[in-house]
């Protein structure tokens, strides 16, 4: 393989990978804006902070195994953030209640930011 098929390999490659981390967030649901307004009016969270949550509220409606996400105020104040020119994430940890049981169980709620809109979202179990 010469170096322009090597070259052109990897640019699809990098092109399909970017996409897929690009196109994991979910749809907004018919809620998103009252729990974004909620977030950044009652709750005074800023931006970013209220789109990763509630993003994660429309992750949740269509997760198998949760069906509802909870955040204490010291959850909100304890979360991490990284900064760089153009992006920036968060982490904030919460509880998840299981679909099946009912019972809450930890979770970390991790979100990537480009230009200050919400870029990527994963759900983690700490």
């Amino acid at each position: 393989m010469n170096i322009f098929n090597y070259t052109l390999v990897s640019a699809i490659m990098l092109g399909t990978i970017s996409y897929a981390q690009a196109n994991n967030l979910p749809q907004k649901t018919s809620n998103y804006q009252g729990n974004y307004q909620t977030l950044t009016k009652d709750r005074k969270l800023d931006d970013q902070l209220a789109q990763c949550i509630a993003t994660g509220h429309d992750l949740v409606a269509k997760h198998k195994n949760y069906d509802r996400l909870g955040f204490t105020d010291e959850n909100l104040a304890q979360t991490k953030r990284k900064k760089t020119k153009t992006t920036s994430s968060a982490l904030v940890r919460g509880e998840a209640r299981l679909r099946k049981t009912g019972k809450w169980a930890p979770i970390e709620l991790s979100c990537d930011f480009k230009q200050s809109k919400i870029s990527a979202i994963k759900l983690l179990s700490p």
